[in-house]
């Protein structure tokens, strides 16, 4: 069973809020009815507050991986011994419904599979802009 967790950015105080009750509590009330689309519909930034999900992973140092999180990773691409040690940015993809690492070179291909040996929450794009790898 994976854990589901979100964090909630507030970019009026700048600041992350971990408590579940006042998360969801804003996430409700962020969530309307959509007249055309006859649906309820979430507005993740209305207000200044993004929502960022757990991934379900824990860095090397136990720390809970979110989406919007900069990690450090030290990874062995397929059909080698070889180590490389590069930057990412975790994000989600609504097309694969999935997470996955964000790059600004060639280094990481979605196309075959890696073997991660660690990885190190060191940031994330909104405390820490400025380490953006991308």
């Amino acid at each position: 069973m994976r854990e589901i967790d979100f964090r909630m950015w507030d970019s009026t105080t700048k600041k992350y809020f971990y408590d579940p009750i006042n998360v969801f509590d804003c996430l409700k009330h962020q969530s309307l009815f959509d007249k055309k689309l006859g649906f309820l519909a979430f507005n993740h930034i209305a207000g200044g507050r993004v929502f960022e999900q757990y991934t379900g992973l824990n860095d090397k140092n136990g720390d809970k991986i979110f989406e919007g999180d900069i990690v450090n990773i030290t990874a062995r691409p397929p059909g080698t011994g070889e180590k490389m040690n590069f930057s990412a940015v975790v994000r989600w993809d609504c097309g694969d419904c999935g997470f996955f690492f964000e790059t600004s070179s060639d280094v990481w291909p979605h196309n075959k599979p890696w073997f991660v040996t660690k990885i190190e929450v060191v940031g994330n794009l909104n405390e820490d802009p400025g380490m953006v790898p991308l």
